[in-house]
């Protein structure tokens, strides 16, 4: 859903402006709407940073990962407990190396040997964070710890 602020980022910067309050109000419905509609994805949004691009990329990957795979599992007719899960595990899967994801896509050339070894665990490692935030759900966390 896109929504066009171009005459509403005129009036917000203006707060002497006559339409001031007119203008907050409007541009507020639409994100106090999404907000109240998914506050997971408006929590996402807060921490993000746009800054990195490295932790972007990362990210960026794990949402397409996670719809994809919230698609086929309803596709599928799987229950909603285990689509939630699919959906999940595919959002955290990478969760140990999202900043290494942009590292390397950026990067010309093989990756180092220290990058290697980051790879080759960061499904553990994603799990173990996992555990540590109070995931519980085993087969979420076996998913992460098995994507590979």
């Amino acid at each position: 859903m896109d929504f066009d602020f171009t005459d509403d980022q005129h009036a917000l910067r203006d707060a002497h402006s006559e339409s001031f309050r007119e203008a907050l109000d409007e541009a507020s419905k639409p994100v106090v709407d999404l907000i109240d509609r998914d506050p997971d994805l408006a929590i996402l949004q807060v921490l993000r940073q746009e800054g990195n691009s490295h932790v972007q990329y990362g990210l960026n990957h794990a949402i397409h990962a996670a719809i994809v795979c919230r698609l086929v599992a309803q596709r599928l007719a799987w229950s909603e407990d285990e689509s939630n899960r699919a959906f999940k595990a595919a959002l955290t899967m990478n969760l140990s190396m999202f900043e290494l994801q942009g590292v390397l896509a950026q990067q010309p050339g093989r990756p180092t040997e220290e990058q290697r070894k980051l790879i080759q665990s960061h499904p553990s490692r994603s799990r173990e964070m996992l555990v540590q935030s109070g995931v519980t759900d085993k087969d979420w966390l076996q998913a992460v710890e098995q994507h590979h």
